[in-house]
């Protein structure tokens, strides 16, 4: 049995609407934009706005958009996986929230089986309220859908309706050009895709006719009758934006605006007058949206006359600012604001040089709850009191018949939670004398008030009792932090940290902290997943909340970044946080024959080391692989 059918196909229409309902919202910043220029910039060539308009149909086309320093518009993307899984993961909250929502991985299996029971049963609360979003997004993608057919229904109604009703028009030839002429219609334009041809009422003739049939021969030049049905089928799959609707109202007064310019630039004040009275001749009341033509006497006629009195040749100067005004626009606008680019300078991590190890382009993550001691640490049965051990040769070194051992752990426990909450007074207070004197300023930065801020918002490793301490001696401790980010993501840090005793108190002599990203080698990788131990860890996709919310996520995304997700190789690059390098790292998956699993070898090149990985995809068929830990 796969996986049911609703969690791919039936989700599709539903992910097909929250992509374009991302790009409508942000294509929608953009036109206000463009509304702003028009007001702002009036003498501003007729031709600079229709290609500003042109801007808006490319952002609306593309569900994507590049990420730059220029970029003021945030990426917009709605989150769907949230909604149909009625669950609750830290890249849903805000990044100054309270502690929060995740399952303990505690030391006691018992500990840890209680603590994701509980989580089910806060899950099993807001259940009715995620099937409510499921219902509201189901409701929302069907509504669009019917708005789309409707919409494209009567365009092409519209246009076999005008197409039946030229049938009867009559060519003739004037001024060496072809027209045609019918009594059915009110007023010129041009129709047609391949073969456009003008067509003029039967009843207009003498001064008038020269200038319109200039006037179609402009629009034809231009391809405006190109460009206006392939806006109006844009207008059709986002019909429930009023923004479009606005864009595309204006861009056809413009583009009747670019065209009187192009027919006028090299008229006298008598042809200006003539030109006028043909547009004043042909108006009409133009009530309805119309999709199919260009009309010469179309709405905003007023404007349009007063644009033809006034009109001059633009100066170099207007034309100069016109393409820095599109070009500031399209750079603003049509891209992203860069999410890195807040933290991009970021604060280092404490190294023995001063100098940062981390990924400064990372996306946010969230704040999570921190969780009771169990009993076994509250009676100090367990040496590390709170974090989570690990039982293997990298296990926290006791060693009983030392003293101090309780106050380095309860020394090392408090470091970890002043790290974790960037806790600034409370680290500079544990540094020694003689690392406050060489802690740089990007490591520890004073403020006005003689305080101290420490480390950035996210990725952080917030939850200090999901860290794990996998050494402990009388001087030196190594510790594992687990970050996450809102796809979900989890990345591991390592920490190396020096102390010693002076006056009755622990010191920090030394702190070296390394982001495990981009893993190369097989001493990085080591570090970051000691024994490569995966299950019961914060890296288990299956158990830390994390890997169903993934799964629709990656359903659902309108974007590419999910993709590797559904292959077992590029998934255990991704989830791993192995460098995405097959000259360095060679990522091979020989899957099962049943599915489900696949048993994925690492190569390291730089030092020929291997490793394998089990990767399994518990969500049926068509869902994500995430790693655990291989037992063959």
């Amino acid at each position: 049995m796969g996986y049911p059918v609703e969690r791919n196909g039936g989700f599709v229409m539903e992910s097909v609407f929250t992509g374009i309902l991302s790009t409508s919202i942000a294509a929608g910043f953009m036109v206000l934009a463009i509304v702003l220029v028009r007001i702002f910039f009036r003498k501003m060539p007729k031709n600079f706005r229709c290609l500003l308009w042109t801007l808006v149909g490319v952002r609306l086309l593309f569900p994507f958009s590049i990420e730059s320093a220029f970029g003021v518009v945030p990426r917009v993307e709605i989150e769907q996986g949230s909604a149909l899984s009625g669950q609750f993961y830290p890249g849903m909250l805000s990044e100054d929230m309270q502690p929060g929502q995740m399952e303990n991985f505690g030391t006691k299996e018992q500990t840890q089986t209680e603590n994701l029971n509980g989580d089910k049963e806060i899950r099993a609360e807001k259940f009715m309220e995620g099937d409510k979003k499921v219902l509201l997004l189901k409701a929302g993608a069907l509504c669009w859908i019917l708005g789309v057919f409707f919409w494209l229904g009567y365009f092409f109604l519209t246009w076999c309706r005008i197409r039946d009703q030229l049938k009867t028009a009559v060519p003739e030839e004037n001024m060496g050009t072809k027209i045609y002429r019918s009594e059915r219609i009110v007023t010129p334009f041009l129709f047609g895709i391949i073969h456009p041809r003008i067509y003029i009422p039967m009843h207009i003739d003498g001064e008038n006719l020269p200038y319109i049939i200039r006037h179609e021969c402009a629009h034809k030049k231009r391809k405006d009758y190109l460009i206006k049905p392939a806006a109006f089928m844009l207008l059709c799959i986002h019909w429930f934006n009023p923004c479009v609707w606005l864009a595309y109202k204006l861009m056809c007064r413009d583009i009747e605006l670019a065209c009187d310019e192009l027919v006028i630039r090299k008229f006298t004040v008598q042809e200006k007058k003539a030109y006028s009275t043909a547009l004043l001749s042909c108006s009409i009341s133009q009530r309805k949206i119309v999709a199919c033509q260009a009309f010469f006497g179309e709405s905003g006629i007023k404007e349009r006359v007063k644009n033809v009195f006034s009109y001059k040749k633009p100066a170099f100067l207007a034309v100069v600012l016109s393409v820095l005004v599109c070009l500031l626009v399209s750079l603003c606008f049509m891209t992203t604001r860069k999410e890195g680019a807040k933290s991009g300078t970021g604060l280092s991590m404490f190294q023995a040089n001063g100098e940062a190890k981390i990924s400064d382009s990372q996306p946010k993550g969230a704040d999570m709850e921190e969780n009771q001691e169990t009993e076994g640490q509250a009676n100090g049965a367990d040496a590390t009191g709170g974090f989570h051990e690990s039982g293997s040769k990298n296990s926290v070194q006791e060693d009983r018949t030392n003293a101090g051992l309780q106050e380095r752990t309860e020394f090392v426990k408090q470091w970890v939670r002043a790290f974790c909450n960037r806790d600034g007074e409370k680290i500079y207070d544990m540094y020694s004398e003689e690392y406050k004197q060489n802690a740089t300023e990007s490591e520890m930065m004073p403020t006005a008030e003689n305080e101290y801020s420490f480390g950035w918002s996210s990725p952080w490793p917030v939850d200090g009792n999901l860290a794990s301490i996998v050494e402990l001696t009388e001087d030196h401790a190594e510790i594992l932090y687990y970050a996450w980010v809102s796809d979900p993501h989890v990345s591991v840090w390592r920490q190396s940290l020096s102390y010693h005793m002076e006056d009755d108190k622990w010191l920090i002599d030394q702190v070296d902290t390394e982001m495990m990203e981009y893993i190369c080698v097989l001493e990085e990788y080591e570090k970051a997943y000691p024994e490569g131990q995966i299950n019961d860890t914060p890296m288990d996709y299956m158990k830390n909340g994390m890997g169903e919310t993934l799964n629709n996520n990656a359903l659902l995304s309108s974007t590419t970044i999910y993709q590797p997700l559904f292959k077992p190789d590029t998934a255990a690059v991704y989830l791993l946080n192995l460098l995405q390098n097959e000259g360095k790292v060679e990522v091979k998956a020989d899957v099962d024959e049943n599915g489900g699993k696949a048993k994925v070898t690492v190569e390291f090149k730089e030092d020929g080391n291997r490793v394998e990985v089990l990767m399994v995809q518990p969500y049926g068929e068509n869902g994500i692989w995430v790693p655990q830990t291989y037992e063959g």
